[in-house]
C-alpha cells in the first residue's frame, strides 16, 4: 500500500491527469516553458492503481446548481432541483484551455471558471434527492454515524469520517475527450455524470473520492473501461454511433455505472489476493445494473424487466465462455485454502496471471455477478443492498478476501444459515470449481420467459419467416406482404441478433432488410457487434464495411471477430481481416495485438 505525489512536466498543449486528491492547477515553468502538474495521494492505495494519462485531451465544463454542491444533511425535494431552462449555465457547453482560467465557446455563451476550480454540471431536469430510498427494508445505515462502525484501516484522512461528505451526492467531477469526440463526451458522458454520481451515493453511500476525472481514450485502448483513484478512463465504444431512432445511451451509462461501482468495490475495498478479481468485477458487474436503474429513475416493475433481460444476456455469454475455455480458467477462488496466503518474502502467486486468454475471458465479472443475485435471492434484494452500505462502512480502506464478505453476510442473516447456507457451500457450487452451479441453471429458465424476452422471441419469429419466405436465390412473384416490427432497446436488440445468429441460414434479403430496419450501422458497440457477427458469418458482402469499420474504432471489442473471419475460409473475409490488422496494429494494444497476430497471420 502506497501514497504519492508526482510533479509532471509537459507541453503547454497537453493536458496531464494522474490519481491524485488535488485538481491540479498547472503552472508555467520559467526556465522551459513547459507547464508543471503536481498530484498527491494521501489514502494509502496499491501502488498498480497509481494512473497517469498525458495527451491533447480537451476539457469539457459546466456548472452544477448550488444545491447539489451543498451536500445539506437530509433530503432535497424535487421542487428545489433547477428547473429545465433556468438557471446558470443550463444548456451551455464550454472547452477550458489547458492551463487556462478562461473558457472557448464550443456552444451557448461562455462559462467563466474563475481561478481553474471544477465546475460541473447537473442534468436541470434531475433531481438527486429523487434517488434516495423512502426507508430501508432492515436498517437504515445511512443514520449511522462514525462511532457506530469504527474506520478498521491505518491512520489517513478518511472520507467516511467527514460529515460533510456523508451527503455529498455528487463530487467534483471533470470529463476529457479528444477534440473529434469532444461534441459526444458533452452531450453523453456530462450531461450521464452526475446522476449516475447521485445514484451511486444513495446507494453505496459516502463517494470515497473527493473528486472524479473522465478520459475518454483513443480506440487502442484494451478494454471498454478503467477505474483508478480520482480518475475513470471510458473507451470512445462507450459513446453512442448517433443517428435517427437509435439510443445509445444504454451502453455509455451501464459503463459509466460500473467503473463508479469500482471507487467502492475494486478501489477504496480492494482483493487482498489477485487471483479473486471477482470481488472487483463481480460486484462492480452486479452494481451497475441497480446504478443505473436508479439513475434512469425506472420504476421498480422497469427495474425487473431490463434485470431480468441482462440477466439472461450475461447467462448466455457465461454458458458459451465456459463451453469454449479451459477448467480450471473457470474458478473464482483457484488457489481456495491458500487464498491470501503469502511467501516468506512477502509475494504471492497469480495463478493462470500469465496465460494470454485470461485476459479476454469474462467469467470473474459474470460467474461472480450471478453469485452476488444468488446471494440477494437469498436475503432479499434490498436487505442485500443495504448489507453492501454496512459492508463498506467496515472495509473500506482494506484489502479483503471473499471470506470476509460472505463471513459477515451470513452474520448478518442468520437465518440463512439456518436453511442450510454456509461458507463451505458457497465456496463449492460457486468458488473452488468449474462450470454453472445448479441454481444458475435454474434461474435461466425463469429468466428466459421474462417479458421483455418474450417480445424478442416474438420479432425473431417474423423475421425468420421473412427469411423463409424469401429464401435464397427464390424468384419473387408477388409483393411480399409487409410486417410490422416492435420497437426494442438496445439489450432486446442484441438478444434479437444473437438468435438470428444461431439459424443456420437467413436469406441476403433478409439481412438487407434486418440492416435497414433497425439502422443497424448507427447503434451502440455491443449491437454493432453482434451484427457483424451475423455479416461475417452469412457472408454478407454489403456489411464488410461495418465490419471494418467496428475492428477499426471498436478494438477493445474486436480481437473475437478477427478469428471469426479467418475461420470461416472466405478469402474476402480474411484480406478483410488482415487489412483492418494493418490499419491498426500501431496503434492496437499490444497482447491484444499478439492474440490477433497469431489468428490472421
Amino acid at each position: 500500500m502506497s501514497t504519492w505525489q508526482a510533479r509532471v512536466r509537459a507541453p503547454r498543449e497537453c493536458v496531464v491527469l494522474m490519481s491524485g486528491e488535488n485538481q491540479a492547477i498547472p503552472t508555467e515553468d520559467g526556465e522551459t516553458g513547459l507547464l508543471i502538474w503536481d498530484y498527491h495521494v494521501t489514502m494509502p492505495m496499491p501502488a498498480s492503481t497509481f494512473t497517469l494519462a498525458a495527451g491533447h485531451w480537451r476539457e469539457a465544463t459546466a456548472e452544477l446548481p448550488a444545491a447539489t454542491e451543498r451536500g445539506v444533511p437530509g433530503r432535497m425535494e424535487c421542487g428545489e432541483a433547477a428547473k429545465p431552462g433556468t438557471g446558470p449555465g443550463v444548456g451551455t457547453e464550454a472547452v477550458s484551455r489547458p492551463g487556462s482560467s478562461t473558457s472557448q465557446v464550443v456552444k451557448g455563451s461562455v462559462l467563466q471558471t474563475g481561478s481553474g476550480g471544477p465546475t460541473v454540471r447537473s442534468d436541470s431536469a434531475f433531481c438527486h434527492s429523487c434517488l434516495e430510498d423512502g426507508g430501508h427494508t432492515v436498517t437504515d445505515y445511512s443514520s449511522m454515524v462514525d462511532g457506530s462502525i469504527s474506520c478498521s484501516h491505518g491512520d489517513y484522512p478518511c472520507r467516511f469520517t467527514e460529515q460533510s461528505a456523508w451527503s455529498q451526492r455528487v463530487v467534483s467531477h471533470r470529463v476529457f475527450a479528444p477534440v473529434s469526440l469532444l461534441q459526444k463526451a458533452q452531450k453523453e458522458i456530462l450531461a450521464l455524470l452526475p446522476r449516475c454520481l447521485a445514484a451511486a451515493h444513495a446507494t453505496l453511500g459516502v463517494h470515497p473520492f473527493p473528486r472524479l476525472d473522465v478520459l475518454i481514450v483513443p480506440a487502442g485502448f484494451c478494454s471498454m473501461g478503467m477505474a483508478s483513484p480520482h480518475i475513470v478512463f471510458l473507451s470512445q465504444s462507450v459513446l453512442p454511433a448517433g443517428g435517427p431512432g437509435c439510443g445509445g445511451r444504454s451502453l455509455c451509462g451501464s459503463n459509466l455505472c460500473h467503473e463508479l461501482a469500482h471507487s467502492w468495490f475494486g478501489l477504496a475495498i480492494g482483493a487482498r489476493d489477485w487471483t479473486e478479481e471477482w470481488i472487483s468485477e463481480g460486484f462492480a458487474t452486479y452494481l451497475e445494473d441497480i446504478i443505473w436503474a436508479r439513475a434512469q429513475q425506472l420504476s421498480p416493475q422497469e427495474t425487473v424487466d431490463r434485470s431480468n433481460l441482462k440477466a439472461l444476456l450475461r447467462w448466455r455469454r457465461l454458458s458459451a465462455e465456459l463451453q469454449n475455455s479451459d477448467e480450471e480458467l473457470q474458478i473464482l477462488r483457484p488457489n481456495m485454502d491458500n487464498t491470501g496466503r503469502v511467501g516468506e518474502s512477502g509475494s504471492s502467486v497469480v495463478k493462470h496471471a500469465l496465460k494470454p486468454e485470461k485476459a479476454f475471458m469474462q467469467v470473474h465479472y459474470l460467474k461472480g455477478y450471478f453469485l452476488l443475485k444468488f446471494l440477494a435471492s437469498e436475503v432479499g434484494e434490498q436487505q442485500f443492498i443495504d448489507f453492501f452500505r454496512l459492508f463498506v462502512k467496515k472495509y473500506h480502506g482494506q484489502l479483503i478476501l471473499s471470506k470476509d464478505f460472505l463471513q459477515m453476510l451470513l452474520i448478518t442473516f442468520p437465518d440463512v444459515m439456518r436453511k442450510g447456507l454456509t461458507l463451505n457451500a458457497i465456496y463449492a457450487d460457486w468458488l473452488d470449481r468449474p462450470g454453472i452451479p445448479k441454481w444458475l441453471y435454474e434461474r435461466s429458465a425463469v429468466w428466459s420467459q421474462a417479458r421483455l424476452v418474450e417480445e424478442v422471441k416474438a420479432e425473431v419469429v417474423k423475421w425468420i419467416l421473412l427469411s423463409q419466405r424469401q429464401g435464397k436465390g427464390r424468384k419473387r412473384k408477388r409483393a411480399e406482404p409487409k410486417v410490422n416490427y416492435r420497437e426494442v432497446t438496445s439489450d432486446q436488440l442484441v438478444l434479437l441478433l444473437e438468435l438470428l445468429l444461431e439459424e443456420a441460414e437467413l436469406s441476403v434479403t433478409t439481412l438487407w432488410t434486418l440492416q435497414r430496419t433497425y439502422n443497424l450501422q448507427k447503434q451502440d458497440a455491443e449491437v454493432r457487434q453482434c451484427w457483424c457477427e451475423l455479416v461475417v458469418k452469412h457472408g454478407y458482402s454489403q456489411g464488410y464495411v461495418d465490419v471494418e469499420h467496428f475492428l477499426v474504432h471498436d478494438q477493445a471489442m474486436g480481437v473475437y471477430l478477427y478469428g471469426e473471419l479467418m475461420i470461416q475460409e472466405n478469402r474476402k473475409q480474411q484480406a478483410l481481416a488482415r487489412r483492418c490488422l494493418s490499419l491498426v496494429q500501431e496503434e492496437m494494444d499490444q497482447s491484444a495485438r499478439r492474440v490477433v497476430e497469431e489468428m490472421v497471420l
